[in-house]
């Protein structure tokens, strides 16, 4: 942390205390400022609990709090402050948090007069498409619009929660950049790259009055998903007549309006595939886990493709009964059967010709309608039910399920020449546990959605997003959105907590826990003593006293720094 407190000094001189403490509210780094007003004695505070530093207590509090916000004024018995909060997600997924804080009659200032926006300025910055921050003379926000909390994967309301990581601008990066352009009162420009080689660019441009800074204004501004890689990919190919055909857009358009938000490179893996494939017809298996967006996907492939002007019919395979099968996707002719309507009625191939026909659920059709759907696949003709004529079709098929197809071949549930019809193509899609960083991004994107759907006004605790991270998600993105709706209909208060989810989900951080303990290559002695060490710790933290953990552990407290330490 020595560099970080270097980072930090730079603040000195506009008489801004900055203090960074963990998840277990121990203090990593600080600067003079802060220690100036949390603590009294000579030594560094690194290191101690933030609960013992000195100082006003609603200053503690706030410390201790565990929560992140863009601007809260505290009120203590000898002035006034105005501080700010966030916090990161590093790595290994350890938390920090990030407190400024200013003294208001240090400065002679009116906290609550400088460090606000108007609701005009507001709506100005929430109509660009640019991440902007607005920040006073002594570095701290004042306001922040939509796009920025969505490039950064920020939480609505006052919880500005920030999953960032070591390739991502952040709030340090925004202090930094803010600070140089503070003090050579001209805009400085920084770039970053993320993992999916998107490159982020931030720019921090002072406001000048009377040749003093008066605000700065930072934008960050992020590619739209996947546009450069791309565009890249289709610049590989062979050049189609259509030049006017841009995959590249399609593709953002879709991802905007159904809500695909990801930052996983898996997922830019299959975007990616997606862009080199789509403008063929070749037929395509998609494969994954109920609930990972298959559907969507299929969607994409068919908007990007030379056929998005024609029908994209999605049939449910698993949906349709055996007696009726043959009829719904080849059509039958007036008279066929009894009931049979007098005009007949087309069959999917020909509702979805020239188009393409999404068969989801592929695995579940019968063996019989298999035979008949191969025919149809090889040869381009089928045949009403009653009927004598065969009939043209060119339907490009797009195939999905969540069983396992291979298997199904050896052990005769499904025909290995139908299969290998349909795979010309396979993509598979990852489940949500194995692309974390996805989590936060689609909690994000639902927040804002069923929010703005019911007009409420909800945010997430830290302690709830902790959750999130933590759980396997066994029912991938349909399972985040139905529980993010459940949420904001359910919970009573505007910032929801662990208490308000359900048992199964509540319970995934500690299901995470022990399925990373039974993975692991340890023996069962080793894997009894590092559980034993996290019952431990968690113990201490949440009682926050050894005594009181230690007695709640049917333990004495020598017995548990022992075991500690052991």
């Amino acid at each position: 942390m020595q560099d970080l407190n270097q980072h930090l000094e730079v603040y000195d001189n506009l008489n801004v205390g900055v203090i960074v403490i963990d998840s277990d509210q121990h203090v990593c780094a600080s600067n003079e400022e802060a220690r100036k007003i949390f603590w009294k004695r000579k030594d560094n505070p690194a290191g101690a609990r933030a609960k013992d530093l000195y100082g006003d207590p609603l200053l503690i509090e706030a410390l201790c709090s565990g929560t992140a916000t863009h601007g809260q004024i505290i009120k203590t018995s000898e002035t006034c402050y105005y501080y700010t909060s966030h916090y990161l997600f590093k790595h290994n997924q350890r938390k920090f948090f990030v407190f400024a804080f200013i003294d208001e009659a240090k400065l002679g200032i009116d906290c609550q007069e400088r460090f606000k926006a108007s609701d005009s300025t507001r709506e100005v910055i929430d109509c660009l498409d640019e991440g902007i921050v607005l920040l006073s003379p002594e570095l701290l926000i004042v306001a922040v619009n939509k796009s920025y909390r969505k490039i950064m994967g920020l939480m609505p309301a006052s919880a500005l929660a920030v999953s960032a990581d070591e390739s991502n601008i952040n709030i340090l990066d925004i202090l930094s950049a803010s600070r140089k352009a503070l003090d050579t009162k001209r805009p400085y420009f920084m770039t970053k790259t993320r993992e999916t080689r998107e490159k982020v660019k931030l720019t921090a441009s002072p406001v000048i009055l009377n040749d003093k800074v008066c605000m700065i204004v930072c934008s960050i501004l992020a590619p739209k998903h996947y546009e450069i890689i791309v565009k890249q990919a289709r610049a590989k190919e062979t050049p189609s007549a259509d030049d006017s055909f841009d995959t590249s857009k399609q593709i953002n358009n879709f991802l905007e309006e159904a809500g695909i938000v990801s930052n996983s490179k898996k997922m830019f893996d299959v975007i990616n595939m997606i862009a080199r494939i789509a403008p063929y017809p070749a037929y395509v298996l998609i494969t994954g886990e109920s609930g990972t967006g298959k559907e969507m996907l299929a969607n994409l492939i068919h908007r990007c493709s030379m056929r998005s002007q024609e029908p994209f019919l999605s049939v449910n395979c698993a949906a349709i009964p055996d007696s009726l099968s043959e009829s719904e996707f080849f059509g039958y002719d007036a008279g066929a059967f009894t009931g049979a309507a007098t005009d007949g009625k087309p069959g999917f191939f020909e509702q979805a010709d020239q188009g393409t026909l999404f068969l989801d659920e592929v695995g579940d059709l019968s063996l019989s309608l298999q035979a008949k759907l191969l025919r149809v696949l090889q040869g381009g003709e089928a045949i009403r039910v009653g009927g004598t004529k065969k009939y043209k079709t060119d339907a490009r098929i797009i195939a999905a399920t969540n069983r396992n197809l291979t298997d199904m071949v050896r052990h005769g549930s499904f025909r290995k020449d139908l299969y290998y019809r349909l795979k010309v193509i396979e993509i598979n899609v990852p489940p949500l546990r194995e692309r974390p960083e996805d989590i936060i991004p689609l909690v994000t994107y639902f927040l804002e959605l069923y929010t703005a759907r019911y007009n409420k006004v909800k945010y997430f605790s830290p302690d709830l997003i902790d959750i999130f991270i933590q759980y396997q998600w066994p029912g991938n993105v349909r399972e985040v959105s139905n529980v993010v709706e459940q949420l904001i209909l359910t919970a009573a208060e505007q910032e929801i907590k662990p208490h308000h989810l359900s048992l199964d989900v509540r319970g995934g951080k500690q299901q995470s826990i022990m399925i990373e303990f039974a993975d692991s290559d340890l023996d069962m002695k080793s894997k009894v003593r590092l559980f034993e060490k996290y019952l431990l710790k968690d113990a201490l933290k949440k009682y926050q006293n050894a005594e009181e953990a230690a007695k709640k552990l049917g333990i004495n407290r020598s017995t548990l720094f022992r075991k500690l330490k052991s």
